[in-house]
């Protein structure tokens, strides 16, 4: 009957769903078991790491600090020290605590409760700000440990909605974006106490790539020519349109609006404005149009020191000196400050006939028809080759840092503003010279290399640009998280239309709720398609949680601005009223007039105050400058074949022993007949038997190559082999060119 089918049919789908969610069980129990044994065997081998280096990370420092007070047998004496020490604890940020940090400090006034003598308390924080979930910061432990307190130590609750930062205009629009937002319990209405503060938040149109709306809607669909047109990204385009707004508002901002400073009003220089980004994804284009309009600017994006016009311009050098044949190298060489050649330069240099430029400079030298500036590079240069051979790459930048006279130079030919940024990264590249093998092996090759691999690594891994410092007159560019605890007159939010960060990768499911002394649930899931029942409802809680936590994030960001506050953003495909840009849109209103007036002082402004000078052509890099001379011995023969052996028995020397021999060939760039003799000598060391307990994993403990440590002056110095056997620690110093005839003096340095 009907009946009946439609029974068997709905009694065989629960059994379909049923078996589904077991298979799905079945699937994530799997997935966690061998995610969990790879993630217990590389924190074993993480732990291990760093109890080897003697050293702890932050998760390390709260979890001893927990077992210490909390689970030791010393727990009680070790209270017992803070009760004595400690009369008053001020905790602020509390909004910013995880579980664990909450532990260790309640064990700690427990037990002063029951000994008598409990502290002052006074905790300070506000769970609006709570941004730091990604590494478990809860906010819900505010209120938990407000009611702890006023039950055991009969704590007053204090509420404070008065804002001694922002103006009263930016708060108005503060308490419109907020009251709308349904189940955000946190807010309540707020009130400025610098009334008389000029202010105001302006949200700008969303930028959108121009070209589109010029090509016609019927255009023929045309194949594109890889080899002679480039792919267009129109989401770049538009990042670029932002940018270059965000650079014109800058400019115009800068000299001509009115900031009150120290309740004093004063035009707004550069350091008047701050940057908000929720994210680095897309900072580059800021800084790119930043650097176009010449404004100075102070970034905490990681990585970009290898993509600055100066260290590109040292990397030419270093490449033409590794290959004097390379001409566009040369030529740019040639152009930089490092030489200051000019176009004239280059065009006689262009119309000569000898096969590469660098003969053509040399003919012209030797000849006496080159400029004073080409007799100068061809005479720097000349000493440069010479030596890029022998000597280690930091000091031969250290040379031509000198030499040429380079940080002076570059300073003359940038802007005022940017000289500061510019010298930092000039001191950050030779630091990075320093920083690869320790600047001890002579290879301008190798250097070359890695500053290749450095370039195209990701940012987090790339060398980042030189610091300057705080003080500096310049733009800051900061993340939201970055800026928490900051403020700035002028705060201008980029990006506002972008979407949260997506989960990406294997995530993890953690229920730990705030009474709890451990978690409840702990497990990974990589697609949402396979998670169980119970998974889903704690990705469903953790869902709401990162909703709550993008319009905290909303709320730090809004109030970082002291008086001004303004939005921008590009247009996306999928546009979401749930945008900040969309959020502050709406506050605002669509009429809402423009800010300028507000600030813009009534006298007008020399442009001298609003725009960086443009550095006019330095006289000096026309003449060929008195620099004197550094006198620096060249290596012996000798000397390179100790290095070159020191390196070698470095890397054949076990724990971490490399024995390719090919690969240890190609790593000293050395020829089979150059290369032979000290692979036959580093093995007859190596096997020598007085030299078994050292080199014999069997016969030692452990053992450490180039391990570095600090002397009594502070120096920092490096053992080149250190050995822990039964009874001693052994230091090993590899010598091919000293007499070992007073081992004493030898053994002294240690």
């Amino acid at each position: 009957s009907e009946e009946r089918l439609l029974s068997l049919h709905a009694s065989l789908c629960e059994r379909f769903e049923a078996a589904r969610s077991a298979l799905a069980a079945q699937a994530a129990y799997a997935f966690n078991r061998d995610a969990l044994l790879c993630g217990a065997a590389l924190l074993e081998k993480f732990q291990r790491l760093k109890a080897d280096q003697q050293g702890l990370d932050f998760a390390d420092v709260e979890w001893r600090v927990h077992q210490l007070l909390a689970r030791s047998d010393y727990a009680a004496a070790m209270q017992y020290k803070l009760d004595a020490r400690y009369r008053h604890i001020l905790l602020d940020e509390f909004q910013d605590t995880n579980p664990l940090q909450w532990q260790v400090l309640k064990s700690w006034l427990v037990a002063s409760g029951e000994a008598g003598s409990p502290p002052t308390v006074f905790l300070v924080g506000d769970p609006k700000q709570s941004i730091y979930r990604f590494r478990r910061a809860e906010a819900r432990l505010f209120d938990l440990a407000g009611k702890f307190l006023e039950a055991e130590y009969g704590a007053a609750r204090l509420s404070q909605n008065l804002s001694y930062r922002c103006a009263q205009p930016v708060i108005d629009q503060v308490n419109k974006v907020f009251a709308v937002e349904i189940g955000y319990d946190l807010f309540h209405p707020h009130d400025a106490v610098r009334k008389e503060l000029a202010g105001g938040v302006e949200v700008l149109p969303l930028a959108r790539d121009e070209r589109e709306e010029t090509v016609p809607a019927e255009a023929p669909l045309a194949l594109r020519n890889p080899l002679t047109t480039p792919r267009e990204d129109t989401e770049d385009r538009r990042y670029e349109s932002e940018a270059a707004q965000v650079a014109e508002g800058i400019r115009a901002i800068v000299g001509r609006w009115v900031v009150t400073d120290k309740g004093k009003p004063r035009l707004a220089d550069y350091r008047d404005v701050m940057l908000l980004v929720r994210r680095r994804t897309r900072l580059e284009a800021y800084e790119k149009a930043l650097k176009a309009a010449r404004i100075p600017f102070v970034s905490t994006r990681r990585g970009g020191l290898l993509d600055t016009l100066e260290c590109r311009d040292l990397t030419a050098l270093l490449e033409f000196l590794a290959a004097p044949f390379a001409d566009l190298k040369l030529a740019h060489a040639l152009r930089s400050p490092v030489c200051g050649c000019s176009d004239d330069d280059l065009i006689a240099l262009a119309q000569r006939d000898e096969p590469t430029w660098w003969r053509r400079l040399r003919a012209l030298a030797q000849g006496g028809e080159a400029s004073p500036t080409l007799a100068r590079a061809h005479e720097l240069l000349a000493d440069w080759l010479r030596l890029a051979d022998t000597l280690p790459v930091h000091d031969l930048l250290d040379r031509i840092y000198f030499r040429s006279d380079l940080l002076e130079r570059y300073r003359t030919a940038v802007p005022e503003a940017l000289q500061g940024a510019v010298t930092a990264n000039l001191h950050a590249f030779l630091e990075l010279a320093l920083a690869v093998d320790s600047g001890r092996y002579p290879s301008l090759a190798k250097f070359l290399r890695q500053i290749a691999e450095l370039r195209r690594a990701a940012d987090q891994e790339a060398p980042d640009e030189g610091a300057i410092g705080d003080s500096a007159n310049a733009v800051r560019i900061h993340t939201v998280h970055e800026a928490k605890g900051l403020e700035s007159p002028v705060v201008w939010l980029l990006d506002a239309n972008a979407a949260p960060n997506p989960d990406r990768g294997y995530r993890v499911l953690l229920d730990w709720p705030p009474e709890e002394a451990a978690p409840r649930h702990f497990s990974l899931y990589g697609k949402s398609e396979t998670l169980v029942p119970q998974q889903k409802k704690l990705l469903e809680d953790e869902a709401a949680i990162a909703a709550r936590e993008n319009l905290n994030l909303l709320y730090v960001a809004m109030t970082r601005a002291q008086q001004a506050l303004l939005v921008s953003g590009c247009e996306t495909r999928k546009s979401s009223g749930s945008s900040w840009h969309a959020k502050l849109q709406a506050a605002v209103g669509e009429e809402a007039a423009a800010i300028a007036p507000v600030f813009e002082t009534a006298a007008p402004v020399a442009e001298e105050a609003t725009t960086p000078p443009i550095a006019a052509a330095d006289p000096r890099l026309a003449q060929p400058l008195s620099v004197g001379q550094r006198e620096q011995a060249e290596q012996t023969p000798q000397q390179r074949l100790g290095i070159r052996l020191h390196a070698l028995l470095e890397w054949l020397a076990p724990p971490e022993a490399v024995t390719d021999k090919a690969v240890l060939q190609d790593r000293l760039e050395l020829e089979h007949d150059e290369f032979e003799p000290l692979w036959q000598e580093a093995h007859a060391i190596l096997a020598a038997p007085e030299l078994q307990p050292y080199f014999d994993p069997a016969t030692y403990r452990r053992a450490w190559n180039e391990l570095p440590y600090r002397n009594a002056a502070g120096e920092t110095r490096r053992i080149d082999r250190l050995v822990e056997l039964e009874d001693a620690f052994w230091v090993l110093d590899y010598k091919t060119t000293e007499s070992v005839a007073a081992p004493a003096r030898a053994a002294a340095p240690y």
